[in-house]
Order: C-alpha cells, then structure tokens, then sequence
C-alpha cells in the first residue's frame, strides 16, 4: 500500500521542519537535549556544549556507580547493542574487509563505526537531524551528510561496496528514483542492506491503527514478498530476508534489472486489497469521538460492513466493540 498524494517539494520540506508537530510530538528545549537522535531541531552553541559535557563519561556508562542520567547519554549505548544485530548479519553474510560502506539515515553512527573498527571498512555516513550529525562527529570522527527524503541524493565520495539503509524504503517519496540511485552508487555486484522496514501485519494481524501507524512521512507499506518485488523488479537480487522484533531486514546483490521478478497473483492483490480495507475500517472505529467528525459520511457504512465481516460486535444498547485477532 502507498500513499496516492504525496507531500512533495515544499509540502514535504513544510512537514520536515515541523517534525515533531508532524507526529504529534512535542519537545521541550530541555527535554529535547536527551532526545537529541530524534529531534528535529538546531543545535545552540549550548545545546553543543551540554551535549559535549555528557559524551565525555563515553558510552559504556556503568549502573553500579549510579549516574544520573543528566550526565551521561543512555542512547549511545542503546544504540551500540541495537546495531550489533547488523554487524553480526553483514559479517556473516558479506566479505567486509577493507570494503567502502555507507550508511544512509544513520542514528548516532554505532553500524558504520562497527564495521570500520572489525573490518577496517572505509565508511560514509548520512543522517537525517543536525544533533546525529554531531553526536556521530563527536564520537567517531565520522562527518555526517544530511539526506534530502523528496529528492534523495548519495554523497561524495562513492561508489560503495555496501550502502546501509535504515527505514528508507518506507520513507521514500520517490521510492523508484531512490532505490535508481542506490544502484548507481554501488561498485559492480555491490551490496544493499535495508533494515528497520515495519512489515504491514501490524496492522493487518497485530490490529494497530492504520492512521497511527502510517504517519505522514511514512509513504507505503508492505510485507517481505512485496519488498522482494520492490527490490527485484529494480536491479538487486535477494540473498537473505527476515524478521527480528516485527521489522523486516533484506540484504541484496546489485544485478541487472530484470523483466521477470515475481509479480503477486491476481487472488492474493485482492486478498491483500481486502485486507487494508478491513484495516482502514477498524482505525475509522479507534478514532477518538472528537475526530469521527473527519469520516461522517462513511461511519454508518463502516458500522455496518464491519458487523458483517465479524471485524465488530453490537451490543444490545447499540454499543459497538471491535473484535481483537487471536
């Protein structure tokens, strides 16, 4: 599934510079210090100097000594164990020594930083906030370029032999154009690796909203046989696809595009279109009492088509309650 009527140009760079409002977050100053992998925001010459202060107790901050977690920063730990997940995966599957990497959308750099100091790799990094792009600076010594989501762009410095994309593919606002550029930055047979793609059965098995879960800049959705498709039918080849914490992770080869990846069945696109309707009809029910406003027209209709397909049940005093999966 994808968004029809997509926010490009200055509607996307309008929804960019208010991120936090996007999706209904709200910083403060002194909150968004601690949160500096996430926020939006530009850094003061304060912001550095707070940011500075905490980095020098380094990232492996003992609990036994009790630290107050206004001097340290929690994250770049976090961030550390959640990429050994992709070192452990990468260097099992690809030959990385002395290779030229990069990663786009990069958190606080721990994947890139890994990877050069187990396999000597030559890394470029791209980031999407101001406070990443710093932190990582700061930390590895890595300089960090910003990534441009509308028209997306790879850095100076390439060809790669791996490019590292975390959560693009959902992101992408041209994904075609976007996946045309990977291809064209890799070394000849060099490797893509997407991570941290959600996969749709959070909201067609697990019952989450639709519209929580599709924020605006989350463009499509998708499970593993349709992100295989996706990457076939663009120039790379699969060698490895799973799962780990509901987020699907794919590594492929570039190859030459081909005229005969695997297309879905007439019976499946219509099971799948069946089921995002199921899906959209269940969020307009979770909406609050205070937006129904927004779906009026369809709300009787809604009612009426989810107590038939057994999504809803009607209580006696015409209350309704959704029916959960198993």
């Amino acid at each position: 599934m994808f968004a029809a009527k997509r926010p490009v140009g200055p509607r996307y760079q309008w929804l960019f510079d208010h991120f936090e409002d996007t999706l209904g977050r709200s910083f403060s100053r002194r909150t968004r210090r601690g949160k500096a992998a996430i926020s939006s925001g530009a850094l003061s010459h304060d912001d550095r100097e707070q940011l500075r202060r905490r980095l020098a107790r380094g990232t492996f901050v003992s609990e036994h000594t009790h630290p107050s977690r206004k001097d340290y920063l929690p994250a770049l730990l976090a961030d550390r164990l959640d990429a050994s997940r992709h070192v452990e995966i990468l260097g099992g599957l690809l030959e990385l020594k002395g290779r030229r990497v990069l990663e786009v959308r990069s958190r606080l750099g721990s994947i890139p930083a890994a990877l050069q100091r187990l396999y000597g790799t030559d890394v470029s990094v791209m980031s999407i906030f101001e406070g990443q792009r710093f932190l990582i600076n700061e930390l590895y010594g890595i300089s960090a370029s910003s990534i441009d989501f509308d028209r997306f762009q790879a850095p100076a410095g390439g060809p790669w032999d791996l490019i590292v994309c975390n959560h693009m593919l959902t992101h992408a606002v041209r994904p075609r154009d976007m996946l045309a550029t990977l291809r064209a930055h890799l070394t000849p047979g060099g490797f893509v690796y997407f991570y941290n793609e959600p996969d749709d059965a959070e909201i067609l098995v697990d019952g989450k909203s639709m519209f929580n879960t599709l924020n605006a800049f989350h463009l499509q959705t998708f499970d593993s046989d349709a992100l295989v498709r996706a990457v076939t039918a663009n120039g790379f080849s699969p060698i490895f696809v799973t799962h780990h914490a509901g987020t699907i992770m794919c590594v492929a080869q570039a190859t030459d595009v081909s005229e005969t990846w695997p297309r879905i069945s007439q019976t499946d696109l219509e099971t799948r279109r069946t089921s995002y309707l199921h899906a959209r009809d269940k969020a307009i029910l979770m909406l609050p009492e205070r937006e129904r406003w927004r779906v009026g027209d369809e709300w009787p209709l809604v009612i009426n088509r989810t107590i038939e397909t057994g999504d809803t049940e009607l209580s006696p005093g015409g209350k309704f309650r959704i029916r959960r999966a198993d």
